[in-house]
């Protein structure tokens, strides 16, 4: 049975589609933009008992964003998501630089990246994934992540569309290396000939053709608000 992932997407007489698909997580199923806002890191920060003007929270969003994507930041996230104690140290290290910071400010900002509810699924992720599941066709979420983000599709209902979540920081591997791909498929049973990967980035995700698979890479523009385009991205 061929799924049905978007109405009216074209198909090409000779296409078959695929009979495993991996997707990458941040950026390509749930949203990565508004994570970090003055309003959560206020709330988190006063549930650390401090209250943090709108003002003050605001400019330390921005100012620890800077320093996150820093050439320095960059630099120290490399290998953050090769485990999670790594990626609480680096990225609440970085946190800390940004002026007017602190150990708790720090912390705050951290709670507010890996909470559950804070990351939303972009308007066709259910659709699609609900389309794979009901045909048969298994899951795997292949993530460079250095928390447990299965948190985050429990909370938006749709652990049970997922077979496999195949996360760097339990396996220590992370994308571009092929095996994290090799991994996802062995976890799938299907072959990586006839398994796509879809993901938003050409250099980590794109890699998968590197492991043997098909892969799909999704338009840099996003919106929590708009469709991210998953359906034509497993057409034809």
């Amino acid at each position: 049975m061929t799924p049905a992932y978007g109405s009216g997407a074209a198909r090409h007489a000779r296409w078959r589609p695929p009979e495993a698909v991996l997707f990458d997580y941040s950026g390509t199923l749930f949203d990565d933009t508004s994570v970090l806002t003055p309003g959560r890191l206020a709330a988190q920060c006063a549930l650390r008992g401090r209250e943090l003007p709108h003002r003050q929270a605001a400019a330390l969003c921005t100012d620890i964003q800077a320093a996150v994507d820093s050439a320095e930041g960059r630099a120290l996230r490399a290998d953050a998501d090769l485990s999670r104690e790594g990626h609480r140290a680096v990225w609440t290290r970085l946190a800390r630089t940004a002026p007017g910071s602190d150990a708790l400010v720090a912390e705050a900002f951290y709670a507010c990246v890996t909470a559950s509810d804070a990351w939303r699924p972009y308007p066709d992720t259910e659709p699609v994934l609900t389309a794979l599941h009901r045909a048969g066709v298994p899951v795997a979420v292949v993530s460079n992540t250095g928390w447990d983000i299965r948190g985050s599709f429990a909370a938006a209902g749709l652990t049970g569309l997922v077979t496999a979540f195949v996360l760097s920081c339990d396996l220590g591997v992370q994308k571009p290396d092929p095996a994290i791909f090799h991994e996802a498929c062995d976890r799938l049973g299907v072959a990586p000939g006839r398994s796509l990967m879809v993901g938003d980035d050409p250099a980590k995700d794109g890699a998968a053709t590197a492991a043997g698979l098909t892969a799909r890479i999704l338009p840099a523009a996003r919106s929590v608000d708009r469709p991210r385009g998953l359906a034509e991205a497993l057409g034809p």
